[in-house]
């Protein structure tokens, strides 16, 4: 009688050493996944917050070197306005620009005015086929609310001036708008 030859694998040790191995490179790919997903956010977030530094940035430098006199509603044709009056006897808009949902370049192109420069916010990637039924809107990621962006109350020393609106991301739950508050004293 011969002996069976017992040195080979079965057929269950290699469905189990399988079964296993996929369990460990799913793993492996959730944690990738994971870290691909943070690295976006956060690379977003930086974006986001340089904008908001360097437009905040901006009208502070003014406000501090040549002094406010006094904020005020202006129009535009653009969207909604607030002009800024300096002791030096210029003025600037700040201009945020209403976004039509309906209009791609509208969605896409998304941008703060101040004093006549265009500060273009990051670009929200909507696909070239949008389907019958949808909209531009319906694919942003980069979201711009506030209804009146400025405010003001007048104390018995002066007025507290305020500029305010919020850039949110679909993706993060942070708010990366504008918030500008100054005291101007009587």
């Amino acid at each position: 009688m011969k002996k069976l030859n017992s040195k080979g694998f079965t057929i269950v040790e290699v469905i189990v050493c399988f079964v296993l191995l996929m369990i460990i490179v799913t793993a492996m790919l959730k944690v990738a996944m994971s870290y691909r997903t943070t690295a976006q956010n956060s690379e977003i977030t930086e974006q986001l917050v340089a904008y908001k530094n360097l437009l905040t940035k901006d009208v502070q430098k003014d406000i501090l070197e040549k002094g406010l006199t006094s904020m005020e509603r202006c129009t535009s044709s653009e969207g909604r306005c607030v002009k800024l009056r300096f002791l030096d006897g210029t003025n600037k808009d700040f201009i945020l620009p209403n976004i039509d949902t309906s209009n791609r370049s509208s969605v896409e192109n998304k941008y703060v005015r101040y004093g006549g420069i265009k500060y273009p916010m990051m670009k929200d990637e909507i696909p070239n086929n949008i389907p019958q039924g949808s909209k531009p809107g319906d694919y942003q990621s980069l979201y711009i609310s506030g209804g009146d962006i400025f405010d003001y109350t007048t104390l018995n020393t002066g007025t507290i001036y305020t500029i305010e609106f919020r850039i949110e991301h679909a993706d993060l739950d942070e708010d990366f708008g504008i918030h500008i508050t100054t005291f101007v004293k009587i």
